[in-house]
């Protein structure tokens, strides 16, 4: 039999089956939400203060890092930008084509200042 043939479990020494590593959190987490499962009137001005604060910076954070973005979020950004420059690229020809147009109307307007020999 060789190395790669064997089976081993690498766990951590003096840890019960079935139980998980606590998470590491901050104080002011783990006291919000602690907070949050009391009832509202049982809190004070400060706690629900710091409740609010806390539940503000942590949505704040999530508005800057948004982290996992859906595959349809994705999609619908790609086709909005995809539509964007067609309807970019339509409204620029429309500005050049009336352009024309005007500078055509112009120059039959004064046609009498033309040289002999300029053709239309």
């Amino acid at each position: 039999m060789e190395e790669k043939d064997i089976l081993k479990h690498v766990g951590v020494l003096g840890m019960k089956w079935g139980t998980r590593r606590a998470r590491v959190t901050s104080s002011e987490h783990s006291e919000a939400r602690d907070l949050r499962k009391k009832k509202l009137r049982e809190l004070s001005n400060d706690e629900i203060r710091k409740v609010a604060t806390r539940l503000g910076l942590e949505k704040q954070y999530k508005d800057l890092n948004p982290g996992n973005v859906s595959r349809g979020a994705k999609a619908i950004d790609k086709v909005i930008g995809t539509i964007g420059k067609i309807a970019a690229s339509a409204t620029t020809i429309i500005a050049v084509a009336k352009g024309i147009e005007k500078a055509v109307e112009v120059v039959q307007k004064h046609k009498n200042l033309l040289p002999a020999d300029f053709e239309i």
